[in-house]
């Protein structure tokens, strides 16, 4: 697995099926709450964290043994049961063209879920490509002390500075410097950093370097 491409996908309104209703489920799904899925979990049981979840109608649960039935339209696949025999199953009728997470099985998975620190737009996504899940929680819990909640409000500004300088400023050579300057100068992470900008924004554009 240590050739892996690394890439966000957009599950908005793709069917994902996690099957398997217990501490892996649970763990699997809270990644998957906010990505807009409609998410199916096939189980006979269910652990009692996940039914608030089920009763809200942020999850859909089929209350049976899993079959291959189940799969046919899915996009994305998690495998989240010890059960060989439903390991197995997945292995030889999940179809090339479908995404699949062994939650026990990296080897025989084509996507690998990774630790990933949030805030806000930002996103930093860590992987070990299986060698060692310890590691990557580890490196997620340092990147959490590194890049702090501040990071939501700083990654939003600029994105609205960014879109204000492509739409405001003509020369390529200006808007270049300006972009660069909004995450080099430490002062714009913060509060003045409105000031700041609107004092480098028209030095830069009037050629007042």
């Amino acid at each position: 697995m240590e050739n892996l491409y690394p890439v966000f996908i957009n599950l908005k309104y793709k069917k994902v099926c996690i099957i398997g209703g217990g501490r892996i489920a649970a763990r699997k799904l809270e990644g998957l709450l906010q990505s807009e899925a409609v998410i199916t979990i096939i189980s006979p049981t269910l652990m009692e964290s996940i039914f608030p979840y089920v009763n809200s109608g942020l999850v859909h649960w089929i209350q049976k043994s899993f079959e291959l039935s189940d799969i046919e339209d899915a996009f994305y696949i998690i495998s989240a049961t010890n059960d060989p025999h439903v390991s197995s199953e997945l292995r030889k009728g999940v179809s090339p063209s479908q995404l699949i997470n062994f939650a026990d099985d990296y080897s025989s998975s084509n996507v690998i879920v990774p630790s990933v620190v949030r805030r806000g737009r930002l996103a930093i996504a860590v992987t070990t490509s299986g060698a060692s899940p310890s590691l990557s929680k580890k490196i997620k819990k340092d990147l959490e002390a590194i890049y702090s909640k501040d990071y939501e409000d700083y990654v939003e500004f600029l994105m609205e500075k960014r879109s204000y300088i492509q739409e405001s400023v003509n020369d390529t050579d200006k808007r270049r410097k300006l972009l660069s300057l909004l995450v080099e100068d430490p002062i714009f992470r913060t509060e003045e950093r409105e000031k700041r900008f609107q004092k480098i924004y028209k030095k830069i554009n009037n050629n007042c370097e």
